[in-house]
């Protein structure tokens, strides 16, 4: 029988075991898949990929997976140099180093309509970028002066200038649900 020492342990092993292997990103989204109907690079652009996170390219018959060494093939849609590819319906892709990769159909003129997604992979420490802010304005000649006495306030922040430490306002660390649930866990097995 386990006892609730070792069922704990068990829920610690797996949350650490979980946050080692990375994320599964279902190319497309959940709303789409690999085809040629979906905007491939509207969804890439909302997600965040890191290293040991996994691709998985979902499709039909009709479709493939090239991955091509370079934007310039990614542009022409060249498959001729192609680093790999797959036709199998279901091709997972670990991303193992930070950088950008190309990825297209090479059937028919699927790549030409829209087939086809760069994904950036960034660090696995690296965290997730903010949305950038609008470009400041530059006052005009009708602007009024700006006034040069002393206030009580501070100025208000730049935004275009990022933290000089991840997730400052948790002393740089980044805490999710899992990891306060392993603490907990913890926690009780040295009581």
């Amino acid at each position: 029988m386990l006892t609730l020492r070792t069922l704990m342990s068990l829920a610690v092993t797996a949350m650490f075991i979980k946050s080692a292997i990375g994320a599964s990103h279902k190319v497309g989204g959940p709303g789409g898949t690999w085809d040629q109907v979906t905007d491939l690079a509207t969804w890439a652009k909302g997600e965040t990929f890191k290293v040991g996170d996994t691709l998985d390219f979902i499709y039909g018959a009709q479709h493939n997976v090239f991955e091509v060494k370079d934007k310039k093939a990614y542009d022409a849609c060249d498959t001729s140099n192609a680093i790999s590819s797959d036709d199998g319906g279901n091709t997972p892709i670990t991303l193992s180093s930070v950088g950008k990769r190309f990825f297209i159909c090479g059937a028919s003129d699927h790549c030409a309509l829209g087939m086809k997604v760069t994904i950036d992979t960034v660090s696995s420490t690296t965290p997730s970028t903010p949305a950038l802010s609008p470009p400041k304005s530059t006052p005009s000649a009708d602007s009024p002066p700006v006034s040069q006495g002393t206030t009580s306030e501070p100025p208000p922040a730049d935004p275009t200038t990022k933290p000089t430490a991840p997730n400052a306002g948790n002393g740089g660390y980044e805490v999710n649900f899992a990891m306060v649930l392993g603490f907990g866990f913890m926690t009780l097995l040295c009581l």
